[in-house]
């Protein structure tokens, strides 16, 4: 599994964007990465302070390492399609 999917749940982001929106995000991202069957394909996980807290709910993609700000549920599921197309070459 090379690639990773980090949503930031550092302490700064937490108070700022709420930790039921993280929360809600990396659940959305699981469950179009399970929709999808691409779960041995993609690793998600909670990451430490991405640096970036106002700038919303961060998510950083591993290994191309793109950052994308201001991620919600909708956007998380595109963040997964990106990803999962890049896998395919």
């Amino acid at each position: 599994m090379n690639n990773k999917i980090m949503v930031c749940a550092g302490k700064m982001c937490v108070k700022l964007n709420g930790e039921e929106a993280i929360e809600a995000v990396a659940v959305t991202i699981r469950n179009e990465i399970d929709q999808l069957g691409i779960q041995q394909q993609i690793e998600v996980g909670l990451g430490k302070c991405m640096r970036s807290c106002r700038k919303g709910c961060v998510v950083t993609t591993q290994p191309d390492m793109n950052k994308y700000f201001r991620v919600t549920p909708d956007s998380g599921r595109e963040i997964v399609n990106t990803v999962a197309q890049l896998q395919m070459y």
